[in-house]
């Protein structure tokens, strides 16, 4: 027990020598560090005194430099007020001879605006003749520009009839050529229809004239009275009211086939006449954008006379030229239209929507829809 205490005194004498060596360990670096702090702080503050010093001296320098400074600027002042009142005198005496010659000058410029107050009204003379020459000139440009114009609208007249001339005669040809095969195609039906009723009158009278002893044989395997040679009807048939019924079916729904047929036409008419109205409207607005776009001339525009003559020549056959104005103000009538070449320019169209397209006239927008195929 005493060795174990004798032990353990030992251990703790150990651990306290250990502990204290270990504080003054670390004191000694505390003290260290705050000595090199210390010392840092001090030559800071060294540092801050000889700076101050410095600069109390180089604030000093320049107090000494801006009061000599200063002396050389009154000096300066004093030699600048000097030299501003030589000048002033020089002013003095230059704005009195600036007067004398502005003077001089009013004097020049009264003789001077009479003179050209004769002159301007010399001008304006020979301005009034000039301008009646270019009213003169201008009058019998716009006869020249008239007559060039009538010319053009004859050529495109004589395209256009020339034109229309060829439709019709194309129309003609196919009307007669439709003609033609629905002809054939009638002819053709009527008589596979003869045909056809003359093989069933001839069928019909055949079993009706046979023996009634043969149609009270037995069914071979049918609901009729039949025999080896085909389908043979009794003389008194229980069914002969199908053929009218069937007839009447075939009446009924070729009935319903030619309404259908009309329905259809009825719409695609109704198509093409909204088609139609959608052209005029495009013409009509191309011939609105043309005059406004050449809203200050006073001569025609041959791009609104042409759209004029499209929207008019959609329905007939072009007017002749000699029906055109002899002037650019006077306005004719041509087969329900009234051309106005100059002023409004272009054609205002007095019949109605059901006009075809022409056939030189620009591509008009298409329509949403098709027309459906009567």
């Amino acid at each position: 027990e005493r060795r174990r205490l004798r032990d353990a005194v030992a251990q703790a004498k150990a651990e306290s020598t250990r502990e204290t060596e270990q504080e003054k360990a670390r004191l000694a670096k505390e003290h260290e560090s705050m000595r090199e702090e210390l010392e840092l702080m001090q030559r800071q503050l060294i540092a801050a005194r000889e700076a101050s010093n410095a600069q109390i001296v180089q604030l000093s320098k320049q107090v000494q430099h801006e009061r000599d400074a200063r002396g050389g600027d009154a000096l300066e002042h004093q030699q600048t007020g000097e030299h501003v009142r030589a000048k002033l005198e020089m002013a003095e005496v230059k704005i009195a001879d600036l007067a004398n010659q502005l003077r001089n000058a009013q004097r020049e410029h009264a003789i001077e605006k009479a003179r050209l107050e004769d002159q301007l009204s010399e001008a304006l003379e020979v301005g009034e003749g000039a301008r009646a020459h270019a009213v003169n000139a201008r009058t019998v440009l716009r006869r020249q520009k008239g007559r060039a114009l009538r010319e053009r609208c004859f050529v495109v007249w004589k395209i256009k009839a020339a034109a229309y001339v060829a439709l019709k005669k194309q129309e003609m040809e196919a009307a007669e050529t439709v003609k033609a095969v629905k002809k054939g195609y009638e002819v053709q039906i009527a008589k596979t229809e003869k045909a056809c009723l003359e093989k069933v009158e001839s069928m019909r009278n055949k079993l009706r004239g046979r023996d009634p002893r043969d149609a009270n044989k037995p069914a071979l395997g049918d609901s009729t009275n039949q025999k080896k040679g085909g389908n043979k009807a009794p003389r008194a048939d229980p069914w002969s009211f199908l053929d009218e019924s069937t007839k009447l079916e075939r009446e009924i729904a070729k009935r319903e086939r030619e309404e259908e047929r009309r329905a259809r036409e009825t719409v695609a008419m109704a198509l093409a006449e909204e088609h139609i109205s959608k052209i005029d409207e495009y013409y009509a607005k191309a011939a609105e954008a043309a005059r406004q776009r050449d809203a200050g001339r006073d001569d025609p525009n041959p791009e609104i006379v042409m759209v004029a003559h499209n929207v008019s020549l959609a329905s007939h056959p072009p007017p002749s030229p000699l029906s055109m104005p002899l002037t650019a103000r006077e306005p004719r009538q041509s087969k329900g239209f009234v051309h106005t070449y100059g002023g409004d320019r272009g054609a205002t169209p007095r019949s109605g929507a059901s006009s075809a397209r022409s056939m030189i006239e620009p591509t008009p927008p298409r329509t949403a829809g098709r027309v459906p195929a009567p």
